[in-house]
């Protein structure tokens, strides 16, 4: 059961005396301007953490994806490196600099 106005609250709390019970102190507690403003400080305060999470947890995510995309043209360009294909060729196709493939060992795709 939901209530949603002041009315359907009265009437619920007329069933059950919990409920009276947290109707009045949510009457009391609404009056209070300094709870009131502490309560809405709390709800600007989860709110704010929350899109702070998700935003992280996008930018972990995209920075995931740069992370794998790299290294899988580190792991083409040893793999080509080892077909004994030109630096050129595999800047090329890595889109990796020649300075930074030159850096690299080749690798045998046989013991992947």
């Amino acid at each position: 059961m939901s209530a949603t106005t002041g009315e359907e609250l009265e009437m619920v709390g007329q069933m059950d005396p919990v409920i009276e019970e947290a109707r009045k102190r949510l009457i009391e507690l609404s009056a209070d301007q300094k709870t009131r403003r502490m309560a809405e400080a709390r709800e600007k305060q989860l709110h704010d953490m929350s899109s702070f999470y998700a935003k992280g947890l996008d930018d972990g995510e995209i920075q995931g994806e740069i992370q794998g995309e790299i290294k899988g043209r580190i792991l083409t360009a040893r793999i080509m490196l080892f077909l004994n294909k030109p630096i050129d060729e595999i800047a090329l196709c890595t889109r990796l600099t020649e300075a930074e493939i030159e850096k690299l060992t080749p690798l045998d795709p046989n013991q992947l």
